[in-house]
């Protein structure tokens, strides 16, 4: 996958893992392999990895804006953490990945704990 299209599968990749998430109720590890797996391939800049986190979150929000109220404050708070894990999981060399996605996981999980 070529790195310039990455934000578009990061747009997509939140309706393809909604039914595992909704099955697996574990989202900061769910969500973080899928950018994994994108990133792996897609080997994104810092400014691509921060487009497709941020369209991740915007396409992650289309769930919650049919079924919550608090969407929109909720946005605010996505965008950076879908960012920055995507940051995180690019910036890394290839032989400390896994220590990445480790780090991804736990922020992810640390926003799901504390937001």
């Amino acid at each position: 996958m070529r790195s310039n299209l990455l934000p578009l599968f990061a747009a997509i990749a939140p309706f393809l893992i909604w039914p595992i998430e909704f099955v697996l109720p574990y989202p900061h590890i769910i969500e973080e392999l899928v950018k994994a797996i994108l990133v792996w391939w897609g080997k994104p800049t810092a400014k691509t990895a921060l487009l497709s986190g941020t369209v991740f979150a915007l396409s992650e929000a289309v769930f919650y804006l049919f079924n919550s109220p608090t969407a929109l404050s909720r946005l605010v708070y996505t965008v950076p953490l879908h960012a920055s894990t995507f940051l995180i999981l690019s910036l890394f060399p290839r032989r400390f990945f896994p220590l990445a996605l480790i780090a991804a996981i736990l922020l992810h999980w640390a926003y799901n704990l504390f937001i």
